[in-house]
């Protein structure tokens, strides 16, 4: 009878984050469908959504015409050229723009900013740069004023940078951003990625110190095909989704609902997860060096090379526990932790 409970509650709870979620899910969908910014918006007024009785969507300092499209108008090239001294800092806020950095022949930086969009003055795009002692800054923000975009209007921000150009720290951030089409310089140190609500969808293809990602809510999928030093996640609910086919140092993700995945090829020298509401699959291909997961409700699910001879220290409540593996009473004695306050802990030793 206990069991049935702990599962009901844990049912309910993740119902009701899964209609938090969906909501956002429809916001998300709105927000891309039409291009927009949250820039331009009253932080408050996102949540206040009306229809109208022909159920058109009503929602505040979000000056939208459903009949107004932009496909009426002509398409018309946005373009801008700047040349800045080499600095060792970059940021880059910006909405829909493809990030492309190219190594040449050159002793200066030149950024061109490329983007579509229809002729009119309800369409406005801004475009700005800043430089400090140490970085540049480049922003783009679009900006609706009574108009529908149904045409998928591109945009490119190119780097020509020199060819031993070296990139001590690069920072992307954004209110709503996709990131799928996300370049890096051939020599970078330490990447921060910072987006409100989107999707990120790339490759580690080089070797990184510092990779740290946050994202509020969104989907991120991610390999890693080179090796990072440090690999920081916080999401707040979102779905991650991680290929870990190269060493990594330390892995440290923060997840507070959602779901997290991760197929492991090459063990890291440590993992350690804290979710709130999440579940958890962690797929390793071989022996865990040391793992650490704590989440207050979940499913987690932990799979380990059959000879892996990982002990595993325990500390749950209103849990369901089963493991292939031994078991020990002192946290200093096992590589494997796991923390529950409700949910299922499954550890299997497969072939």
């Amino acid at each position: 009878m206990s069991n049935k409970f702990n599962h009901f509650i844990k049912n309910a709870l993740l119902i009701n984050l899964g209609v938090f979620a969906l909501s956002i899910i429809v916001i998300m969908s709105y927000i891309e469908s039409n291009q927009l910014s949250f820039d331009s918006l009253d932080e408050t007024s996102i949540w206040n959504v009306n229809f109208d009785k022909n159920f058109q969507i009503r929602i505040p300092y979000w000056e939208i015409d459903i009949d107004n499209h932009s496909s009426q108008y002509d398409t018309i090239d946005i373009y801008y050229e700047d040349t800045f001294d080499v600095r060792d800092e970059i940021v880059i806020d910006s909405t829909i723009e493809t990030i492309e950095f190219v190594h040449e022949d050159r002793d200066d930086i030149k950024v061109i900013f490329e983007r579509e969009a229809p002729d009119t003055n309800s369409y406005i795009v801004d475009y700005s740069t800043k430089t400090t002692n140490d970085s540049i800054r480049i922003k783009s923000d679009l900006r609706l004023k009574n108009i529908f975009t149904d045409v998928n209007y591109k945009g490119l921000i190119t780097f020509y940078v020199p060819m031993d150009y070296h990139c001590k720290t690069l920072t992307f951030e954004s209110n709503f951003a996709e990131i799928s089409d996300f370049s890096l310089p051939n020599s970078v140190d330490e990447v921060y990625i910072d987006i409100d609500f989107g999707d990120i969808n790339f490759d580690v293809d080089q070797s990184i110190e510092t990779l740290s990602i946050k994202l509020n809510a969104g989907n991120l999928e991610m390999k890693v095909k080179e090796s990072i030093e440090h690999l920081l996640i916080d999401t707040d609910s979102s779905f991650s989704e991680l290929m870990i086919d190269a060493y990594i140092d330390t892995i440290s993700i923060d997840g507070a609902a959602g779901s997290i995945k991760a197929d492991i090829n090459v063990a890291p020298g440590s993992f350690t997860i804290e979710s709130d509401i999440t579940d958890i699959y962690l797929n390793y291909e071989e022996d865990v060096n040391y793992l650490s997961v704590s989440s207050n409700v979940g499913d987690v699910t932990i799979t380990v090379p059959e000879n892996d001879h990982a002990k595993v220290y325990k500390n749950v409540n209103f849990t369901d526990f089963s493991s292939d593996l031994s078991t020990v009473s002192d946290d200093d004695d096992a590589n494997i932790l796991v923390e529950m306050d409700m949910g299922a802990i499954d550890i299997r030793a497969i072939n």
